[in-house]
C-alpha cells in the first residue's frame, strides 16, 4: 500500500501532470461544457496542473459537469449517453486511471476482440459440438446499473486512501448534462447510481466492480469467457441449464 501512496502523489505530482497532458491528452479534440480547448489549456498548464495537484492531494477537486454526447445504438435501441469531461477533468481522470492502473492491473481487461476469436475458435474446433452448449449473456445496463456503494465501499476499500476515494466518488456522481441546460435544473442530472461511459476511468472500475465476479466463474462449464458486458459460457450438455441458473443468480446479487 506504500507503493500505492507513492505512485498517487507521483502522478498527481505538477511535473507528471504536465508530462501526462503532453502525451495523451494535447492531441484529443473535442471541448468539454466550458468550451475550453486543449491549447488553451497548454497555455497556463503550469498553474492548471498546480491547481489540480493542490485539489486533489487536499480532497478538494471538483469536476465541472460532463457534456451529454447521445449516440444511437440503432433503430428501436435506447440510445447510449457519452458523458465528456472538460479537457481540465480529462487530465485528473487520466491521472486518476494511471494510479488505478498500478493498483488493479490484474482487474484490468487486455485482451482484444480478435483473441477472444481466436480462443472460441479453437475451442469450437476442439470440442464435440453435438455435446457441447453455450450459453451467451449480453448485461443490459451494464454501466448504468453498477452500484456506487458496492464500488465504493467493498471494492474500493481496499484502497484505503480518502482522497484517490474522494475524487472516484466525485467523479461517478458527477452530474452530465446537455450542452445548453439549465443551471436551475441541475438536480435532475445527479447520477446515483452507475459508471458514466466516455470517461478514462470507466472501464477499469468496472473491471474492478467485475472482477469477484468474473474469479469465481472462471472454472465454471468448460470455458467462461466475459468482455465488458458479454458473457459467453461454453458447458457440457447435461449441465448448462444450472450454469444458467447460478450466473442468473449471481448477475443479481
Amino acid at each position: 500500500m506504500e507503493d500505492f501512496e507513492k505512485q498517487f502523489l507521483f502522478n498527481f505530482s505538477p511535473a507528471k501532470l504536465q508530462s501526462t497532458f503532453h502525451e495523451k491528452i494535447k492531441n484529443k479534440t473535442g471541448k468539454g461544457i466550458d468550451g475550453v480547448s486543449s491549447a488553451q489549456i497548454e497555455k497556463n498548464l503550469g498553474l492548471i496542473s498546480l491547481g489540480i495537484s493542490k485539489k486533489v492531494l487536499s480532497s478538494q477537486y471538483r469536476f465541472s459537469p460532463y457534456l451529454e454526447i447521445v449516440k444511437s445504438k440503432g433503430r428501436g435501441k435506447t440510445p447510449r449517453i457519452i458523458s465528456k469531461p472538460t479537457i481540465r477533468d480529462k487530465l485528473t481522470l487520466c491521472a486518476l486511471k494511471d494510479t488505478l492502473h498500478y493498483y488493479y492491473d490484474s482487474c484490468i481487461q487486455k485482451q482484444l476482440p480478435n483473441s477472444f476469436i481466436r480462443e472460441i475458435k479453437d475451442l469450437i474446433s476442439k470440442n464435440d459440438l453435438e455435446k457441447t452448449h453455450y450459453l451467451k449473456i449480453d448485461i443490459k445496463g451494464f454501466y448504468d446499473n453498477l452500484d456506487h456503494t458496492n464500488l465504493l465501499d467493498n471494492y474500493l476499500g481496499g484502497l484505503n486512501n480518502e482522497h484517490v476515494i474522494a475524487l472516484i466518488r466525485r467523479a461517478i456522481k458527477n452530474k452530465t448534462v446537455p450542452k445548453n441546460y439549465k443551471k436551475k435544473d441541475s438536480s435532475k442530472y445527479h447520477g446515483t447510481r452507475g459508471v458514466p461511459q466516455g470517461l478514462s476511468i470507466s472501464n477499469v472500475l468496472a473491471g474492478i466492480y467485475m472482477s469477484s465476479f468474473d474469479k469465481e466463474h472462471s472454472k465454471i462449464g468448460i470455458k467462461y469467457l466475459r468482455y465488458v458486458d458479454d458473457i459467453l459460457i461454453f458447458a457440457h450438455e447435461y449441465e448448462i441449464l444450472a450454469i444458467e441458473e447460478q450466473i442468473d443468480k449471481a448477475l443479481k446479487k
